[in-house]
């Protein structure tokens, strides 16, 4: 999920059992240089991973395709 954080930054979680809050990682997708589809994606797969985004409920997809 966030495989374009450097390996150094990587390497230094992993090194010291440290690890990013799920708003972390959200703002690290977010800001990142990632397509906004690719964005929307990882997004959307954390929020489903943390039970924010179930699966009955629309996605943006859904939304702006009505």
């Amino acid at each position: 999920m966030l495989d374009f954080i450097s390996k150094d930054v990587q390497k230094y979680m992993t090194e010291n059992g440290l690890e990013f809050t799920d708003f972390e990682k959200a703002a690290l997708i977010y800001n990142s240089d990632l397509t906004v589809n690719e964005k929307h994606a990882r997004l959307e797969a954390l929020a489903e991973k943390i039970g924010i985004l179930s699966g009955n409920e629309m996605s943006a997809d859904m939304t702006l395709n009505r």
